[in-house]
């Protein structure tokens, strides 16, 4: 679980970094921020990250991931995120739920942070995932956790 916060953060941050830079980095925040959702986060953690992500996509014309988004935590939200989580489907729904530019992974390297491709590299005891980009090479250490190794993944 600690490897998973740990890549939650750095993944906050590199989208804080991207939104600095201005206005042509949103679908690239976007991007991360599903990445993001996708973590298996504690509840709360994992209601936060949902709705970043669908108010980045709202932002990107995404509604259709956006809605998803915001009704896969309608359940574990408290009774105040709920009527803001019916609002963003609301919306979503009045722009048809349709989406502008869907990523074709939410899979990231723990690396590059860049999308992973088939085949890809994965620690055996962690849950990491490593793009062939990232330079690593089957058998060494894994450099997330110090206990697994690395090996082909498809």
């Amino acid at each position: 679980l600690a490897v998973f916060y740990s890549f939650a953060l750095e993944l906050i941050l590199r989208m804080q970094i991207a939104e600095s830079k201005g206005q042509n980095n949103q679908l690239g925040v976007a991007f991360l921020s599903s990445a993001l959702a996708e973590l298996p986060l504690l509840s709360r953690q994992h209601t936060g990250a949902c709705l970043m992500a669908a108010q980045k996509h709202m932002v990107v014309g995404n509604y259709g991931l956006a809605s998803s988004y915001a009704k896969s935590v309608i359940p574990d939200a408290d009774p105040d995120q709920k009527q803001k989580i019916q609002r963003v489907v609301l919306t979503c729904q009045q722009h048809g739920d349709t989406n502008v530019r869907v990523p074709t992974s939410s899979k990231l390297c723990f690396m590059t942070f860049g999308t992973l491709g088939s085949p890809y590299l994965g620690c055996t005891t962690c849950p990491a995932s490593f793009s062939l980009a990232a330079g690593l090479e089957q058998g060494l250490v894994c450099p997330i956790c110090p206990f697994g190794s690395i090996r082909a993944m498809s």
